[in-house]
């Protein structure tokens, strides 16, 4: 049962020659996270991050919104009418894990699978992240009360690049799954002007 509970996160599992899922869902959040977190270490007199109007606070009404609109789209992909949806993906196509009959196992992914563990994974995500946020608003009085000036700052800088790095992971995830619904789900394969040999080693 537990792995039920936890099987939105399997979209972290899917690979791709090209490791475009490994650079979209870490790789670039992690840079951007550093680097906000790094502007952040020079101006902190200036910035308020825990305060009812600071950067937690705001991200907090930002994040909480989300969920509603990513069960909507998960609702539109697993009903969306297109033959294409159920066909292996074109190419080479990204590696997922399924379970049948209880058993992990390795399967291509089709269209319909791959949204839907996208949106899946941006649900539990946008929550995780709103409930970590009234965590970090909820706690960070204490701790500032109880932890010495220097140790304070460090677990200050910890905490927000922590929660950057999972913002910026559901921002750059949900600009790719747009890119899907708004784009490449409406553009039939046959119009792909990619060369195939091109076109094997990308994911469409």
């Amino acid at each position: 049962m537990l792995l039920d509970l936890l099987r939105p996160f399997s979209f972290l599992t899917i690979t791709h020659p090209t490791r475009k899922p490994l650079i979209i869902n870490w790789v670039v959040p992690i840079i951007l996270a550093g680097l906000v977190t790094s502007i952040g270490l020079f101006t902190a007199d200036k910035i308020d991050v825990f305060g009812s109007s600071g950067l937690i606070s705001r991200l907090l009404g930002f994040v909480q919104s989300l969920p509603g609109f990513y069960i909507a789209a998960l609702a539109a992909i697993a009903t969306f009418n297109n033959k294409d949806m159920l066909k292996p993906m074109p190419g080479t196509p990204p590696i997922g894990t399924v379970v049948y009959n209880g058993y992990p196992e390795r399967v291509p992914m089709n269209r319909r699978r791959f949204l839907s563990s996208m949106f899946a994974y941006l649900t539990v995500l946008s929550i995780g992240l709103t409930l970590l946020a009234v965590i970090y608003l909820t706690v960070a009085p204490t701790v500032k009360d109880v932890v010495s000036a220097v140790h304070c700052q460090i677990l200050k800088s910890a905490a927000i690049y922590i929660y950057l790095v999972f913002v910026c992971q559901m921002v750059a995830v949900t600009l790719w799954g747009l890119y899907y619904l708004g784009d490449r789900l409406h553009t039939p394969d046959s119009l792909d002007s990619s060369p195939p040999d091109s076109q094997s080693a990308k994911i469409p």
